[in-house]
């Protein structure tokens, strides 16, 4: 059942993102494009006010509707619940270390993710991503250059985040709205590419969000994340989070 495993990795970093640089080549001031890519998503200081968001919808991959719940806390606590097949898959980080119950390899007891992972969604888990206040964060961002996705032209971003790892954030160069993340992610020994492609963008309580999210894993379609519901501010406790003891 390493598929799903994989699809709960995956979709983990993805909604990571959507929730959500100083060397830099020549090309446009840094700066000024994040300013530009923070008002579009509906301004830096709704961005910080939002102190929770709940997204529900449904995920196809593996030939298999999936039900989905993510449910993210500031400062960086993230849980995601998937049902599968009638059964349901929990992924988490409580800030410290990230859990799973996933009964698709055989087993209902809660388990510590290791380290390399647990390392990648400890970074992913920041609750503004790695572009709020970068600097502060010990990131760096440079301007790449641009591309098209999709036949839109975008601005590339190289994010290189403190502690390792990085991840290249392309910008729709006219609603400077994110149109793709890409990411090389270490799958037990195996590196693989992740791209990510947003679309769908609606405004929630004053903020601009993507609603559909497709995955694509080596170049080849993953997952397609449709959500239904996207909430902001709503009231979470924080044992939500936390890795029931195991019986």
């Amino acid at each position: 059942m390493r598929q799903w495993n994989r699809v709960v990795i995956v979709t983990m970093a993805a909604l990571a993102v959507a929730a959500g640089a100083a060397g830099q080549a020549s090309g446009p001031s840094v700066d000024d494009l994040l300013a530009r890519h923070f008002a579009a998503r509906g301004g830096l200081d709704k961005l910080k006010a939002m102190t929770t968001l709940r997204m529900s919808g449904k995920v196809e991959a593996g030939g298999q509707q999936i039900e989905m719940l993510t449910v993210s806390k500031r400062p960086n606590l993230m849980r995601q619940e998937q049902t599968v097949m009638g059964r349901r898959i929990i992924s988490a980080f409580d800030g410290t270390r990230m859990w799973v119950i996933n009964p698709m390899t055989g087993s209902s007891t809660p388990q510590t993710v290791p380290a390399q992972q647990a390392q990648a969604m400890r970074d992913q888990a920041d609750f503004d991503g790695p572009l709020v206040d970068y600097r502060a964060k010990g990131n760096e961002i440079e301007y790449a250059g641009t591309d098209s996705v999709e036949g839109r032209k975008t601005i590339k971003l190289k994010v290189t985040i403190k502690g390792g790892g990085s991840m290249m954030l392309d910008i729709d160069a006219e609603s400077y709205l994110d149109a793709r993340i890409t990411r090389e992610i270490d799958m037990g020994g195996t590196s693989a590419k992740v791209e990510t492609l947003l679309s769908d963008f609606r405004v929630v309580s004053g903020l601009t969000m993507p609603h559909t999210i497709r995955t694509l894993f080596n170049g080849q379609p993953q997952a397609l994340t449709v959500f239904k519901t996207i909430e902001i501010n709503v009231a979470v406790d924080d044992s939500l989070f936390q890795m029931p003891s195991k019986q």
